[in-house]
This record gives structure tokens, C-alpha cells and sequence, in this order.
């Protein structure tokens, strides 16, 4: 029932952006606000060929429309050509940080995690910290309530980056949001052993009101 009430969702979905299209482009045949809604009601059916061919009439004619411009990026991913979207369109007025990091938003809604973080990267100064996309891109799947893919987000930054103790600061941020006292014990001392700032620790430890002793139980937290 629930898979049924998704696909009957997505169909009035894309028929409504289809009136709302025609609506727009009866008021003015050229209005491109009119063919990015087009575009989305084909996204919403996977004809995502139709899409891109509508968003690539809009660029050519606006490259700084923020609509088109973000929908491109989610078909392009995908369509599994992320790199493609970045080469092309990175240099268009709008790409800006936040204009990168809504197209990772919307290609993290659709479980799209490599393309999100490779628009991410695109949001960071050039030659900065390597690991602050992929804790961007954590901290994007915990405002979507992702936390599985938190989780997963979190296991991969600690394995690329094993002397950082950033992703074990992130662990315990979450284990003590969920009262997973024994947790954020172990997540801290080992974030400590990694060099993370005394503050940092210590009012995370406040926070959770825990000591800095050994947890009760040994726990795997990462899989």
C-alpha cells in the first residue's frame, strides 16, 4: 500500500507541474519559469532525457536561472554524470556555495551521496580541508533525519581520515542526542586520543553529564 500511495503521490505530482507549466507558458509562451516546471514533472516521472533537453533550452538562454540550474545538477547525478554538471555549469552565476550545497540537498533527498558530495566540494574554498565536505555532507543527512546514511557518511570520513577526530566528535554529538550514554563515552575518548580540543570534549561531556572514565560495556559503533 505504501509503494502504491508513493506512485499515486509522484503522478499527481507531475500532473500538477504539468498544468502549472502549461498555465505559466499560455501567460507567456517564453517564460522559462514554465519549461523548469515541465522539466521537474518529467524528473518525477524518470524521463529524465526530456528533462535535461528543457533544462539545457533554459541555461543556454539563462545560465544564472537558480531553478533549472539545481534541477540539472539532480538529473545529471542521476544519470550518474556528476562530473559532467560540475565541468559544464560550475562556472554559471549562480553557482555559488549555497547554490552548490541546495543541489547536494537535493541529490542527498534521492540518496544520491556521491553526487552530494561532489557538489559539496564544489561549495569549499580551493585547497581546503579535505575532510569538511565529507562532514558537510554529515550534517546534511542529519537535517533530512537520514541517520542511517549518517551513520555510513560518518564510518567513511573516519576510514579516509583515521588520525581525525572530527567524525568521533560527530559520533557523540549523536549518541548523546539519543541518550546513548555509553556511546558518547567510548566516541569521546576516542575523539581525545585523536587530539580533539579539551573545550570540545569537555562540554560535550557536560552536556551528556558523564565523567571521562571508561564506558560501561564495550560497543561497536561503527559497521
Amino acid at each position: 500500500n505504501t509503494l502504491l500511495q508513493q506512485f499515486v503521490s509522484a503522478a499527481n505530482a507531475a500532473r500538477e507541474l504539468e498544468a502549472q507549466s502549461r498555465e505559466k507558458l499560455r501567460e507567456d509562451p517564453a517564460a522559462l519559469e514554465g519549461f523548469v516546471l515541465a522539466a521537474e514533472s518529467h524528473v518525477i516521472r524518470g524521463e529524465l532525457l526530456d528533462a535535461l533537453y528543457l533544462l539545457g533550452g533554459v541555461l543556454k538562454k539563462d545560465p544564472a536561472q537558480a531553478g533549472a540550474w539545481t534541477l540539472m545538477g539532480l538529473v545529471q547525478a542521476r544519470m550518474d554524470a556528476a562530473p559532467a554538471f560540475v565541468a559544464e555549469w560550475g562556472g554559471s552565476g549562480t553557482a555559488d556555495a549555497e547554490a552548490w550545497v541546495g543541489v547536494a540537498t537535493r541529490c542527498a533527498q534521492s540518496g544520491l551521496w556521491p553526487a552530494a558530495l561532489a557538489y559539496v566540494e564544489q561549495s569549499m574554498p580551493p585547497g581546503g580541508d579535505s575532510l569538511a565536505p565529507r562532514m558537510k555532507i554529515v550534517d546534511i543527512a542529519l537535517s533530512l533525519k537520514q541517520q542511517r546514511a549518517a551513520m555510513a557518511l560518518i564510518q567513511g570520513a573516519s576510514e579516509a581520515f583515521p588520525e581525525r577526530h572530527e567524525p568521533w566528535l560527530k559520533l557523540a554529538d549523536i549518541a548523546i542526542a539519543a541518550k546513548d550514554l555509553n556511546m558518547a563515552r567510548q566516541t569521546l575518548m576516542t575523539a581525545e586520543q585523536r587530539g580533539a580540543p579539551g573545550e570540545e570534549i569537555r562540554k560535550r561531556r557536560e552536556a551528556a553529564g558523564i565523567s571521562g572514565g571508561p564506558p560501561a560495556r564495550e560497543r561497536t559503533f561503527i559497521r
